[in-house]
């Protein structure tokens, strides 16, 4: 708003001193402008940066779960494996065991025959 009755030189100087402030308003809000654009573009750079490391991060996870799961079914089949060796084994061990009793009993058999044998001829 103009003072009432300025002056030709009056009026200039209000228009040189508002045309300051205003360039000064201007330059100022400009610089306000390019500061909050700059931080909203970092903001957003950051925000797609976090993205892909979240991203990255999970399927290093998904990896990781599916390589574990492999080596856990791996796992289960040696140890299937050695239960079965070991029942393997174990019925080896039993069969020769019932073997050996086996020929132990014929052995006592035979010598309990043979004194029998013996006992009738005296």
């Amino acid at each position: 708003r103009l003072p009432p009755r300025l002056s030709p030189m009056a009026l200039r100087a209000f228009l040189n001193e508002n045309h300051r402030l205003l360039s000064f308003a201007s330059g100022t809000v400009g610089a306000f402008a390019l500061i909050v654009i700059g931080t909203r573009q970092a903001t957003h750079d950051d925000i797609v940066k976090q993205e892909e490391r979240t991203t990255a991060m999970e399927q290093r996870i998904r990896d990781d779960s599916i390589a574990m799961e492999q080596r856990m079914i791996a796992m289960e089949q040696k140890l299937s494996q050695t239960m079965s060796m070991i029942f393997g084994f174990s019925q080896e061990i039993m069969d020769q065991k019932l073997e050996t009793h086996k020929q132990e009993e014929r052995s006592r058999l035979r010598e309990l025959e043979r004194r029998m044998a013996a006992v009738e001829r005296n």
